[in-house]
């Protein structure tokens, strides 16, 4: 019930926030995964208890940087699956770049869709969804 409630709570936030607009300099720095959750945004997205479990251990306390290059560097956490820690590798040193129009953060070239993240911040939090996953992802900027 307590995940149940904090996934509606987060669910709210990301699609109610009145959120900062959303630019290059408030998205620089690095960032923390605290709390994984999913959305049901689309529920044509594939969903279960493993993959989340996954989910939970490849991204919480794992860290993404954004640096002034408009390079992203991923930092996996300990408890990451190795094999998700070597496919989240192939996040590291490739470019990103803002659409502020659609709060998306483009990861490697936008027409090679290597990933998109549905980006909402509020204060020191970033909401993040990744596309084409049900995962909702909240950072804290440290």
């Amino acid at each position: 019930m307590p995940k149940l409630v904090t996934l509606l709570l987060l669910t709210i936030a990301v699609c109610s926030l009145k959120a900062q607009t959303l630019t290059r300099d408030s998205v620089l720095g690095s960032w923390i995964c605290r709390q994984v959750t999913s959305h049901e945004l689309d529920p044509s997205i594939p969903n279960s208890p493993a993959m989340m479990d996954m989910a939970e251990k490849t991204f919480l306390n794992s860290t993404f940087t954004f640096d002034s290059q408009r390079f992203l560097f991923h930092t996996a956490n300990k408890n990451a699956p190795m094999a998700m820690a070597e496919m989240m590798k192939a996040f590291n040193n490739q470019k990103w770049s803002l659409d502020k129009k659609e709060n998306l953060i483009h990861i490697g070239d936008p027409r090679e869709n290597i990933a998109r993240f549905l980006v909402k911040r509020k204060g020191r939090l970033l909401f993040v969804i990744i596309d084409e996953t049900p995962l909702l992802l909240m950072f804290e900027k440290i």
